[in-house]
């Protein structure tokens, strides 16, 4: 085993240190200047005190120069780092430096330590872009291999977004299940709805026709109102079209009606056929007839007479 060099009092081992690459949710990497570099920027980090893992000094070390919280720390690399008295500012020659990368939990609450002069965020491509010059030994030269690093930790998230699909996939088929349980008596529905219409259709024939039966009226009322309330019911709503605008959402347009009557025009001037909605939804269209403006209306029937 080596002794110290008595001539020159030089340690006999290198000191071990750890650092971190740190990252906010931006993807943006944390540096520091920091006076021990020369006020040249620096990872966060310091030496491993004795019975304390790699991984717990970066932690601590974190904590105690920036008071940031870690996540998803891994290891990035190892640097055996020689001949570094000229770098720093304790004249340290050998450090062994084992580096992490890592999330920040709370990067809005940076408070630096006396052993830092100031921090920057700002992108890995940004950083790589700068002079080497302002960086403490190292760091730049390593910081491409820190995207190396980073891809080589996609595994975790492409984890996160495949858990994050497959519950986005979960939500989708629930919202089904509940969209079948609400349009699942579409079909049934569907076939009632006819009977339904001709039983109005003949009301309103019998009415205009004057027809004296008054029961044979109140028993087509009573089976529309039968029906009416068994299929609001099920959710099911008459598309309301006579005498409003004409909607295309709602409303089919088979046949037009003149008028010289401005105000009328584009309003529906006669539901031919009922539409209907079922929980909101269109289930069948009315078909209705629309009033047209023609200003000649009058005139016409004049010259005809």
């Amino acid at each position: 085993m080596r002794e110290l060099n008595k001539d020159k009092a030089e340690p006999t081992r290198p000191k071990t240190v750890t650092g971190v690459y740190i990252f906010n949710e931006q993807n943006q990497l944390l540096l520091a200047r920091a006076p021990k570099w020369n006020g040249k920027y620096s990872v966060i980090g310091g030496p491993i005190e004795y019975g304390e893992s790699a991984k717990e000094a970066a932690i601590r070390e974190a904590k105690e120069e920036v008071n940031l919280r870690l996540k998803n720390l891994k290891f990035a690399f190892f640097i055996d780092g020689l001949e570094l008295a000229q770098h720093h500012a304790k004249g340290e020659k050998h450090l062994i430096i084992i580096d992490f990368i890592a999330r920040a939990e709370n990067p809005e609450d940076i408070k630096l330590s006396e052993e830092l002069a100031s921090y920057k965020w700002d992108s890995l491509d940004n950083w790589i872009r700068r002079d080497k010059k302002d960086f403490a030994p190292f760091i730049h030269e390593y910081l491409p291999k820190l995207k190396n690093c980073i891809a080589g930790h996609d595994f975790e998230r492409l984890y996160l977004r495949t858990l994050a699909d497959y519950q986005n996939l979960q939500k989708r088929i629930e919202q089904e299940k509940a969209e079948l349980v609400k349009f699942g008596n579409e079909r049934l529905i569907l076939e009632i709805l006819p009977a339904y219409g001709n039983l109005k259709i003949a009301l309103r024939h019998a009415r205009n026709a004057g027809i004296g039966e008054e029961s044979i009226r109140r028993g087509i009322e009573y089976v529309i109102k039968q029906f009416t309330e068994t299929l609001a019911n099920y959710g099911v709503a008459e598309i309301v079209a006579e005498g409003r605008p004409f909607n295309h959402d709602e409303m089919d347009a088979v046949d037009k009606r003149q008028t010289n009557d401005k105000k009328l025009d584009g309003t529906v001037a006669e539901e031919l056929k009922p539409g209907y909605k079922l929980n909101g939804k269109v289930i069948e269209h009315a078909k209705v007839a629309v009033w047209e403006y023609d200003n000649q209306v009058e005139s016409r029937k004049s010259d005809s007479l």
